[in-house]
């Protein structure tokens, strides 16, 4: 038996054999054509040839002003590649004369381009073959998306395993036999690392893949991250009950009723955090508040690209009908630099020291019509329940007055009285950098309401990166101060403060965060579960009594000491 350590990522446990994946290894049907089926398949690759040019023509023309001449000609070269007519006649010719179907016929044409460059001695030509890669996968998504016979790859329960995983992959093997993650490389705060623990997936990080076979079992163990490959039958049996047992926890059927309190009677405001639908699905509307964050970037991850206005109409229509009701708070379109570069998914630009200050609001004011459309399909979808909108990473009171004012135009444009639109939709503004804190009133003035990222604050205040190491942050003294702050300022214009940042979904933080007068959080599904349990054995009185030691701390580690103390005797009142 071999013992591995990594990072961990998601919590859980997994018992079970391994599936190893590659992000190019897409399941490629072959299927031989009838005669009449050959024109529909022709057909079939044109669109999709059309579609990855649009999307990656949109991405060029939003990042024109961000990337140098030579990374927008990467971006260039890859248009080049999809719309190549050599190409193009290849595949054609496959489909005709060899009656393949086209997914068929345009993998083997472009896995023969990629073995002629990779056997050329040009480093230039070489270099090129990266590129082709990108291609390949860009246009097989869209012949294969959605289609009946892209089944899950994965046939038995297993635990996958692979370099790195993105958001995209995850959504994708989300719904298949997936029992947890293992990659190399990844972060706690990734927004892959959000998505595996909203989805209660076990995933830990930072392992040497290469010491594990295609045939081994394994015990993946992410609450003390370690992994046991080929583990004896005593190990295997302990972690197959605690495999068990941690589903037993997870479960959130017994929940009751959407109103959480303390143990002395006071209500808390509990949400769920959401990025696409397949996890709304999963939420049971009648024991939560709302959706108290919408991450909307996330469907482009899905499909790849930014959808149109009738697909983000469609995606926030379906979230408001299943929460029947319940408020939904849409985020409007974060894109920092991981997330574009997930969207471009082009290796060679993630190598480069891009993209660093492309982001929230700024970027979505410098990209007016992508707000525009994101601001008429949120505005159209109001009729089908209660919307609430939030402008991600503000700094300044102008980009507030800005983004108002341009949906304050949307709407007016929008015929609202025939549609049955609402006019009265909030906008809320996201606190999560040090210069949002400074401008705390001037901000609260032009918001409906105030949510508090503790994900990203974490990285402007302490000028921490989003790594493994984010959790440390949650106990760090000034992270208390900033939230107090903001809860200060939410008093003094009676306007709702929440957390919807992972320090909500931490136990032992959200002592302190109450502590500090929070009253509303928003935490991913996995969570809600230990959430409403600690806060049914906590007395609000009592805990309140920690602000003035919370404030005063200096030290992490005495801080942490402090809030584990009242976190343990909150466990033992919990019924």
């Amino acid at each position: 038996m071999k013992v591995i350590e990594g990072y961990r990522i998601s919590p859980g446990i997994a018992v079970g054999p391994v599936y190893y994946i590659e992000r190019t290894n897409y399941f490629v049907p072959k299927v031989n054509l009838k005669a009449q089926e050959v024109p529909l398949e022709l057909l079939k690759f044109r669109k999709a040839v059309g579609k990855a040019i649009t999307e990656l023509n949109e991405l060029k023309e939003l990042l024109k002003d961000k990337l140098s001449d030579d990374q927008l000609q990467l971006i260039n070269a890859q248009l080049m590649a999809i719309a190549d007519e050599e190409m193009i006649k290849e595949v054609f010719k496959h489909v005709t004369r060899s009656r393949k179907n086209v997914a068929w016929a345009y993998n083997e044409v472009m896995s023969q381009y990629e073995r002629m460059l990779g056997d050329s001695s040009s480093r230039y030509q070489s270099e090129r073959m990266v590129d082709l890669s990108d291609v390949k996968r860009r246009v097989l998504h869209h012949l294969l998306f959605n289609e009946k016979y892209n089944a899950p790859k994965i046939q038995v329960p297993s635990i996958v395993i692979c370099e790195r995983i993105a958001p995209s992959d995850l959504i994708h093997l989300h719904g298949q036999e997936i029992l947890g993650i293992i990659t190399r490389y990844g972060g706690y705060d990734s927004h892959s690392g959000i998505l595996a623990r909203a989805l209660n997936i076990p995933y830990v990080s930072g392992i040497n893949i290469d010491e594990i076979s295609d045939s081994d079992k394994v015990v993946l163990d992410a609450d003390t991250a370690r992994v046991f490959v080929n583990p004896d039958s005593v190990l295997e049996k302990e972690y197959l009950e605690r495999q068990k047992k941690f589903r037993q926890r997870i479960d959130i059927k017994s929940i009751e009723g959407e109103e959480h309190q303390t143990r002395d009677g006071v209500k808390i405001g509990i949400y769920v955090n959401a990025g696409f639908y397949e996890e709304v699905k999963l939420i049971k509307p009648s024991v939560v508040k709302g959706i108290g964050l919408f991450r909307t970037e996330y469907i482009c991850f899905e499909k790849n690209a930014i959808p149109d206005e009738d697909e983000q109409f469609e995606l926030y229509t379906k979230v408001l009908l299943h929460m029947d009701g319940k408020p939904v708070t849409f985020r409007i379109f974060d894109f920092g630099r991981d997330k574009i570069l997930d969207i471009l998914d082009i290796k060679a630009l993630r190598k480069k020291e891009i993209l660093e200050d492309t982001g929230g609001i700024r970027f979505a004011l410098e990209n007016p019509s992508l707000l525009v459309t994101q601001f008429r399909a949120l505005i159209r979808s109001s009729t089908n329940g209660e919307i609430k909108i939030l402008l991600p990473l503000v700094n300044e009171v102008e980009e507030v007055e800005r983004a108002r004012a341009l949906f304050k135009k949307v709407m007016n444009e929008t015929d609202c009285r025939s549609l049955g639109c609402k006019t009265d939709i909030p906008i809320g503004v996201m606190i999560e950098t040090d210069r949002a804190i400074e401008n705390l009133e001037g901000l609260a003035q032009k918001a409906d309401f105030l949510s508090i990222g503790t994900n990203d604050l974490a990285v402007y205040l302490l000028g921490k990166k989003r790594d493994e190491y984010m959790i440390k942050n949650h106990y760090h003294p000034e992270m208390f101060r900033a939230v107090k702050k903001v809860v200060e300022v939410g008093e003094k214009f009676n306007i709702p403060v929440y957390v919807c940042g992972e320090m909500a979904a931490d136990p032992i933080a959200l002592i302190g965060l109450m502590g500090v007068g929070i009253r509303s959080i928003s935490v991913n599904l996995s969570s809600l579960k230990i959430v409403t349990e600690l806060i049914a054995g906590i007395n609000h009185k009592e805990i309140r009594k920690l602000e003035k030691l919370i404030l005063k701390e200096r030290d992490i580690v005495s801080l942490y000491k402090l809030l584990n103390e009242t976190y343990l005797d909150a466990v033992k009142n919990q019924t």
